[in-house]
C-alpha cells in the first residue's frame, strides 16, 4: 500500500498492514461466528489489497500551479537495464485512477507478461469539482493544461525509469478516451498509439489536429452506449463514421475495410464486428471493434452498465489483451520490422511518386487535410487561391523529404466559395479543386 506524508512516497508492505489490524482487538471480535466471518472477510480483503497495492507508486508533480498525481506500476520482472514500453491508462469523467483500474481496465497482469511499466494518471477536478481530462475548447469545463501536464509526467517516468520513448502508448474511457484522441492529434511526437475506449473523438480534436505523423488506432465502441453515442454529437463529438474515415485517411490506409463478424458469447446481448484498414504509411492501420447492441462500458470487465446502452458488458472480446497487442505491433515510427522501410534512397525512391490528394474532407468546414507525396527531396510550395485566382494562404514554402506529407488547412477566416489548392515543385505541378460550405 502507498501512503504519502508530506510530499514523501512510502511503500507499506502487506506485513504491517496485519501489525496495524490488531487495532481491532482481534480476541474481541472472535467471540462468537459472525463476528469470525467479519474478520476474515476484512483479513482477506486486506490481504488481497496489499498484494496490489504493494506493487503501484504513487506519484506526484507540479504543473501549471497545480498538484498532479499519478499511479505507476512496475512489472515484476522489470530490469532497469532493459528499455521497456510504457502505457498510459486514462480513467473516464467523475471517476479516480483507482477505480478505473479496480474496476475497468486492471492490465497488471499484462505488464507482468509483457514487461511494461503502467501508469493511471488522477485527471484535476473541474468547474463542477469532478475530476476530468480537459480537451481545450469553447465547452471546456476548466483551463486545466491536462495535454502539457501528461507530456511533463512522460518526460518525468523517462528520468525516473528505463523507458523505451520510442513506444509510449495511450488508451482511455469515456472522457479519457475523448483525452486520448487529442493526444494522438496533439502529442504524436511521444505517443506511438492510441487506444479510446467508449469515447468519440471531440470536434474541436479533429478542427485543430496537428499530428506530426501517422498514428495507428485501435478503438472499441457499442452502438447502444447512451453516455457517448456512437453517431456523435453534432457539434461536439464525431461519429464513428467519421472518426474512422479521418484516421484511415490520414494514415493512408488501404480505402476499404476488412470487416470481421465476432460472437463468441450468445449470452451478454451484444456481438463484435471488426473493422480494420490496414497498409498505412510505415505500415499504419485503424482498427475499430464496433459492438453491436453494447453500452458504455469497457470490453470484458465485471462492471454492468447499469442504465446506460444494454445494461451490461461484452463478451466476446478481452479489450485489455486486444489493446495490448495492437500496441505491441508499433513504435513511434510505424510498425515494427515494417517492410516499407529501406535504408537505400534508391529503393526508398522506388516506392514514392509524385501526387497530390483530393482533400479530405471536401466540402469541408473549416478544416481539411491535404496530402501530397513526393519522389525526391525538394523545394515545396503548397498554396490555396480563390476563384479570382489570388492566392489566400500559402500552406508551405520549404524544403521536404522524399515521401508523404500532410497539412491541416483552417478556412475559418475565408468565406463559403470554391477554392483551388495549388503543389508546385521544381518536379511537378498540380492543381486541385475543394468546396468551403460553412
Amino acid at each position: 500500500m502507498v501512503i504519502k506524508r508530506a510530499g514523501v512516497v512510502k511503500i507499506i508492505d502487506r506485513n504491517s498492514l496485519f501489525t496495524n489490524f490488531k487495532l481491532f482487538k482481534l480476541d474481541e471480535l472472535l467471540q462468537d461466528s459472525f463476528k469470525r466471518v467479519i474478520v476474515i472477510t476484512i483479513l482477506t480483503v486486506l490481504f488481497t489489497f496489499s498484494v496490489h497495492a504493494q506493487d503501484f507508486i504513487q506519484k506526484e508533480l507540479m504543473h501549471d500551479g497545480i498538484q498532479r498525481e499519478y499511479m505507476v506500476y512496475i512489472p515484476s520482472i522489470y530490469d532497469s537495464s532493459i528499455k521497456v514500453p510504457l502505457v498510459l491508462n486514462f480513467h473516464g469523467f467523475g471517476t479516480s485512477n483507482y477505480s478505473h483500474y479496480r474496476y475497468y481496465s486492471d492490465m497488471t497482469n499484462i505488464a507482468d507478461t509483457a514487461n511494461f511499466i503502467l501508469v493511471y494518471p488522477q485527471g484535476a477536478a473541474g468547474s463542477d469539482g469532478y475530476p476530468h481530462w480537459n480537451i481545450e475548447s469553447d465547452y471546456s469545463k476548466s483551463d486545466i493544461d491536462d495535454l502539457g501536464f501528461t507530456s511533463i509526467m512522460i518526460d518525468s517516468l523517462v528520468n525516473l525509469f528505463s523507458i523505451d520513448t520510442l513506444r509510449v502508448y495511450a488508451t482511455g474511457f469515456s472522457n479519457g478516451a475523448f483525452f486520448t484522441y487529442d493526444l494522438g492529434c496533439r502529442l504524436a511526437d511521444k505517443i506511438a498509439v492510441i487506444a479510446p475506449v467508449a469515447g468519440t473523438m471531440p470536434q474541436v480534436s479533429f478542427d485543430e489536429c496537428d499530428a506530426t505523423k501517422p498514428t495507428s488506432v485501435i478503438s472499441f465502441h457499442g452502438t447502444a452506449d447512451n453516455d457517448s453515442p456512437y453517431n456523435g454529437i453534432q457539434g461536439y463529438n464525431l461519429s464513428y463514421d467519421e472518426i474512422n474515415e479521418f484516421w484511415s485517411t490520414f494514415n493512408e490506409t488501404d480505402i476499404d475495410a476488412k470487416i470481421t463478424e465476432i460472437n463468441t458469447n450468445n449470452e451478454d446481448g451484444s456481438s463484435v464486428e471488426l473493422y480494420s484498414w490496414e497498409n498505412g504509411i510505415n505500415c499504419s492501420s485503424v482498427n475499430h471493434y464496433k459492438i453491436i447492441d453494447g453500452g458504455h462500458s469497457w470490453p470484458n470487465t465485471g462492471t454492468q452498465d447499469s442504465g446506460k446502452g444494454n445494461d451490461g458488458v461484452n463478451k466476446d472480446i478481452d479489450a485489455n489483451n486486444l489493446i495490448w497487442n495492437f500496441m505491441a505491433q508499433y513504435n513511434l515510427h510505424g510498425r515494427l520490422n515494417c517492410n516499407e522501410v529501406t535504408n537505400s534512397d534508391e529503393e526508398y525512391n522506388l516506392k514514392h511518386y509524385y501526387n497530390l490528394k483530393q482533400n479530405y474532407p471536401n466540402p469541408f468546414n473549416p478544416n481539411t487535410l491535404i496530402s501530397f507525396s513526393l519522389a525526391r527531396n525538394e523545394n515545396v510550395s503548397l498554396e490555396v487561391f480563390n476563384l479570382q485566382g489570388r492566392s489566400v494562404v500559402k500552406l508551405i514554402d520549404e524544403s521536404l523529404h522524399i515521401g508523404e506529407h500532410s497539412v491541416h488547412f483552417n478556412a475559418r477566416n475565408l468565406s463559403s466559395g470554391v477554392y483551388f489548392y495549388k503543389l508546385s515543385t521544381p518536379s511537378f505541378i498540380k492543381t486541385k479543386k475543394m468546396l468551403l460550405i460553412k
